[in-house]
Formats: structure tokens, sequence, C-alpha cells
């Protein structure tokens, strides 16, 4: 008893039942097998579609091959792309802005050249630019080579050439220089000559490129400072002021210009001519081996220190005192140097609740400057 098959329900038969049934070409090749005679005959009038079964596997894979081929060249394509752009500029586009127009210029020409093989937008996207900031790019680093606009395309309320050498006028002319361009803007629409925005003045300043004419700075050439060959040469004495619950405490200290040491230091509440000689006394009471050459003070011209008392101890001390800037031509910086460190890196940060506080911190900070932090 043949095989009898539900109603509604398709069976299929291989490409080789079928053509070998269209080699015998007869109907009833395969009628034991379970073909139905007018499935065969239906083989037989699209024998023609089928004879071309043999080959279609070899052209299916064939196909796909080339397909994958040409896919995996896109991706090594896109990849190698996004290397080159990274190593260009390693940052989003969208959170750092390029800024060299020859920076730009290398990407757009590695875009180009992707561009035979993967569409621009997938380019694109891959490096993350977006095709407004592609377009633009285009616009400003492979713009028209003509001076008075930008390209030979116009557009609507586009400025005529004349009106743009007007401006280049104002902007480049040494009578105008000492005009800022929002105030030149202005000018120009009191003169009658140019009427647009002060936006569109700075669009085409930085598309064109015009250079305002400014007056050569000369920059002013300062000494080189106080360097000595060996210690106790050269010390520097200056005072500083701390305030605390609104009342004025003076840091005065003497440093050493060749070591960076600080011999001595004192807190007090008062600026007086005392005080530096009580520091000065201490400074030499600090050191090791107390020198028998000439010792040369640089101060301001403070009254702390250039007072008689002062003079008189100096005088027998062997020091002699030069005042910044007035005996010599060199500033006092080397101790303002070290007071600025020791308020911003160091004071401004710390919780004062009492002055022996600031008297602590003051101590703790020379001592680090002293043994711990490097000098140049």
């Amino acid at each position: 008893m043949s095989e009898t098959i539900a109603r509604g329900i398709y069976k299929t038969y291989t490409t080789q039942t079928k053509l070998e049934l269209i080699k015998s070409g007869n109907p009833n090749h395969f009628v034991d097998e379970g073909v139905p005679r007018t499935t065969a005959i239906h083989w037989l009038k699209n024998s023609y579609k089928l004879e071309n079964l043999e080959s279609q596997p070899n052209k299916f894979y064939e196909t796909k091959i080339k397909h994958l081929e040409q896919k995996l060249l896109k991706e090594s394509t896109l990849k190698n792309l996004l290397v080159l752009v990274r190593e260009l500029h390693p940052y989003s586009f969208d959170k750092k802005k390029v800024r060299k127009k020859a920076i730009k210029l290398k990407i757009l020409q590695e875009i180009s050249n992707v561009q035979k093989i993967v569409n621009l937008n997938t380019c694109l996207n891959t490096i993350g630019l977006s095709p407004s900031t592609y377009y633009r790019w285009m616009s400003i680093c492979h713009q028209c080579q003509r001076s008075d606009k930008k390209c030979s395309k116009r557009r609507p309320n586009q400025l005529t050439s004349e009106e743009i050498n007007t401006m280049k006028y104002y902007v480049t002319n040494k009578k105008y220089s000492h005009i800022a361009v929002s105030s030149l803007c202005e000018l120009a629409k009191r003169d009658g000559k140019l009427f647009c925005s002060v936006h569109t003045w700075y669009k085409y300043i930085n598309l064109f490129e015009w250079i305002r004419p400014k007056p050569k700075k000369i920059k002013k050439r300062y000494p080189k400072g106080i360097k000595t060959t060996y210690p106790n040469h050269v010390w520097h004495v200056d005072v500083s002021e701390f305030i605390f619950l609104r009342k004025k405490y003076y840091f005065q200290a003497v440093i050493d210009n060749y070591s960076r040491y600080i011999l001595a230091w004192i807190l007090t509440e008062t600026k007086e001519a005392k005080n530096t000689v009580a520091l000065l006394q201490m400074a030499k009471l600090n050191l090791k081996n107390i020198p028998t050459h000439l010792v040369r003070l640089i101060a301001d011209g403070g009254g702390e220190n250039i007072a008689g008392i002062v003079t008189q101890f100096i005088s027998r001390k062997n020091i002699q005192r030069l005042i910044a800037q007035q005996d010599i031509e060199h500033s006092n910086s080397m101790i303002e140097c070290f007071f600025r460190s020791l308020k911003n890196n160091y004071f401004y940060h710390q919780k004062i609740r009492t002055v022996e506080d600031i008297r602590r911190k003051i101590a703790f900070y020379v001592k680090q400057h002293n043994e711990v932090i490097p000098k140049p």
C-alpha cells in the first residue's frame, strides 16, 4: 500500500531526485517512490530552471565568500582609519575640539582615502565626527583661493565682495589698531560703510585669518638674580604680615642666598628695628662656622631695616647693608618667594585657632623648607 500524505502538508524532495527525473524524461519514473505524476510533470515543464541547480550551490558560496571578503576589507579599513585619527587627535570630538588646521587636513585626507571603500556616513560614525563638523572643516581647509569671498557660490544675506573688502580695511588698517572688533563694528555702521553683526566680523576674521596690526611689544629684559658661590656671602631679610582675629602679626626671616637655608626667624606683634637686630643676632648664633669675611645683607627700605640701631649693629658685626633696587638693581625676591610659598602652599590651607598655632605652623614649614623640600 502506498503511503498516503495528509492533506495540507507540503512534501519536499531533494535536488538530486528532481535532476534524475528530468534526465529520464518520464513523469512515472518515481511513482513507486511516492512522487506524484503532477509534480513530475511540473518539474519537466520547468526543467530549464532545475538544470541550473547543479551549479547554483557553487555560485552561492562564491557570492557569499566575495561578500565576506568585502565586509572584512571594510572593517579593516575602518579600524585603520580609527587608529590613524586617534593618533592625530586622541580625544572625542565632542569633548575637545581640534584647533590646529594641519590636523584637520590630515583627518580629511584619511577620510578621503577611505571613501573609495566605505561610504562617508559610515566613516564619520566610526570616528565620531558629525557631518556638520566635517563639512565645516572642508569649507575651512579647502576654501576658495579668492581673497574676496569664501567661494563663488552665493547665498542669501552673504556679504558682497565690496563689503568684505571694507571689513578687511577696518580690521587690518593701522589707523584702527587700537579699536576693539566690537567697536569697529559700530564704527563701520556709524560711518555708513558696513552693516552686519559682531559675530559676522569675527566669522570673517577667522575665515580669512586677518591679522590685526599691533605694535611690537618689546619684552623687558630683567637682570639675572644674585647667585653666590659660597654660603654666608649674601643674606636676605624681610618681613611678612599674618592677620588673625583682626590683628596683625609680623613674621621676619633671614635666608642665605647660596643654600636657601632659613638662618633665623621671629614672629612678633610689632614691626620694629629692635626685632631686626634680634633676628640678625639669632642668625649669627645659629651658624656653625661664623664667617670672617664681609656678609652682605639685602633688605628693603623699611624703617625696621634702616634705623640707627640696625646700622650700629651691622657695623660691629662685619655686615654690609644693601637696599634692594636702590643700592643695587636687584630686588629682594628670594625671601619674598619663600613667604609666598609658605602662605599659598601651606599656611592658607591650615586651620588656625590661636597665635601659637601660627607659630607652630611656621616652625613646621621652616623645618620642611630647610631639611625636606629640594631647592633648585
